[in-house]
C-alpha cells in the first residue's frame, strides 16, 4: 500500500519530533562556545584601514608609483608618511599648513 504525500510529510514531522526530544538542551544556551565580539577579535590587530580616492596630476602619480616600487607598503605607505609629516609640520607652532 502506497502513502498519500501528506501521511509522509506526518511520519516526517513525527520523526523530527522524535529527534528533538532525543537531545537535551545546555543549562544555557550558549555556554559551551564563547562568541568572540568585534572588538576582542581586533584587539591584536593593526589599525583599521580607511579607502581614500583623491585626484592628482599625472606627472606626480607617476614620480608617487616610481617611489612607491622601493618602500615596502607600496604606494599607500609613501602616502601615509608624507600625510604624517606634513601633518606634523603642520602642527608646529609659527608654520602653516599650507604648502608655499
Amino acid at each position: 500500500m502506497t502513502m498519500k504525500k501528506t501521511d509522509l510529510y506526518k511520519n516526517l514531522a513525527k520523526q523530527i519530533e522524535r529527534q528533538q526530544k532525543g537531545t537535551t538542551t545546555p543549562e544555557r544556551f550558549g555556554t559551551g562556545a564563547k562568541g568572540v565580539g568585534k572588538r576582542d577579535k581586533k584587539a591584536g590587530t593593526t589599525p583599521r584601514l580607511v579607502p581614500l580616492t583623491c585626484r592628482l596630476p599625472a606627472e606626480l602619480v607617476t614620480q608617487l608609483r616610481a617611489h612607491a616600487m622601493d618602500t615596502d607598503g607600496g604606494v599607500s605607505a609613501v602616502v601615509a608618511m608624507a600625510l604624517e609629516q606634513w601633518l606634523g609640520r603642520a602642527e608646529a607652532p609659527g608654520e602653516s599648513a599650507t604648502p608655499a
